[in-house]
């Protein structure tokens, strides 16, 4: 039966070519003339990897941080590339791409209202510039289709230089915001263990030496500790809080593990003897002069284990701020093709032919039912009852 049904069709093909080759060649005809009339559209792409943020360096070679922020930070390149492909597609960097290369008289827009015709081709921007993100490969495509060779090319690379001056201006600022924090910090503590150090050589010339037991050194020691690594988290939380929104990871992580280490101490404070902690803080239990001197000691080796942890930090950060390094790594530079991408004539002729020939054929074959329908009918109207 199939055979038979196929058979059938061939015959209706072979008895109606005449009209089969007409509708095709019509296609073809308009199919070749679109192709050869319509503007031809010149490509250009840039392809590059975006280099991850290291105005946190500060934070990311602190001795505190913990596992998961150094996690994070290391994968941090792959929100560095999201971020570029965001302020490429944000509309203040679009309106200024529209106005740098003309583009609504590119467009062709007309409206008396300049701001309905940049709204008109902001919505037409995404048909010439499409920018991907690869996530398996970390890598950022912008390709530009126009009608101009050098437009193209054109437009692909101030996408590449503009995002880089942008990213090197906003290290900048990240960087002196940093730079000034630190500054403040270390010229603090500067100064507190410049009196620290007068006060306890003057307690030490009027009192003549005055020895912590080994128990109460232990007591300062491990309490000055606690207090120092405080200190340190603070900075660190004050430094992602400058270069990471506030729900950041990273920026959770280190208000967590603040406050965990400020509840320990707040324990160890109010620690009394049946307490699970080996020691506690009470300096009432040493002598008079023993304490104050205690409380001297303990706060300037605070100051000094903070001061040593903040000072390269804030050496580093002088580095960072005054640092001109490229921010883009360009694997591909932009530049003029030298072939069209549109319009593609063979694909156009090849499809063309194909849906013109099925459309012919299937006309073919639906007249061929009509003209069967109507001869059965007036062969039923012709036969005596």
């Amino acid at each position: 039966m199939m055979e038979l049904d196929l058979i059938e069709v061939i015959r209706i093909v072979m008895k109606n070519r005449r009209l089969i080759i007409f509708i095709v060649s019509i296609a073809m005809v308009a199919a070749i003339t679109y192709s050869m009339l319509a503007p031809m559209i010149w490509s250009s792409e840039a392809v590059f990897y975006a280099r991850s943020n290291k105005s946190l360096e500060l934070t990311q070679s602190a001795s505190s941080m913990s596992k998961m922020i150094k996690d994070l930070v290391e994968s941090s390149a792959q929100d560095e590339a999201m971020a570029c492909v965001n302020i490429m597609k944000s509309r203040s960097f679009t309106e200024e791409v529209i106005r740098r290369f003309s583009l609504i008289d590119y467009f062709k827009l007309t409206d008396p209202d300049s701001l309905a015709n940049m709204d008109d081709a902001l919505e037409r921007i995404p048909r010439v510039v499409f920018i991907n993100y690869d996530e398996d490969e970390n890598l950022v495509y912008v390709r530009v289709e126009t009608k101009s060779k050098a437009l193209s090319r054109s437009i692909a690379d101030f996408y590449v230089t503009r995002l880089e001056d942008y990213l090197k201006h906003s290290r900048m600022v990240k960087g002196r915001t940093n730079r000034i924090y630190l500054e403040q910090r270390v010229n603090e503590l500067w100064t507190t263990i410049d009196s620290l150090q007068t006060a306890i050589s003057q307690f030490q010339t009027e009192h003549k030496a005055v020895n912590l037991n080994e128990q109460s050194s232990q007591l300062v020691l491990q309490y000055s500790d606690l207090i120092a690594s405080k200190m340190k988290l603070e900075v660190d939380l004050v430094l992602a809080k400058t270069n990471y929104e506030a729900n950041s990871p990273i920026v959770k992580d280190l208000e967590l593990r603040l406050s965990a280490l400020g509840e320990q101490i707040s324990k160890l404070e109010k620690a009394d003897t049946d307490s699970i902690y080996l020691f506690r803080l009470d300096m009432s239990q040493l002598p008079s002069l023993s304490s104050r001197m205690a409380m001297m000691q303990l706060e300037y080796d605070v100051m000094r284990v903070v001061y040593d942890y903040v000072r390269p930090q804030y050496d580093a950060a002088i580095l960072e701020e005054l640092k001109n390094l490229p921010q883009l790594e360009i694997l591909d530079q932009p530049r003029e093709s030298g072939r069209r991408v549109k319009p593609r004539r063979g694909v156009i002729c090849i499809v063309t032919m194909l849906m013109a020939s099925f459309f012919s054929i299937v006309l073919a074959v639906y007249k061929e039912l009509i003209v069967s329908q109507s001869d059965r009918l007036s062969e039923l109207k012709a036969s005596p009852k």
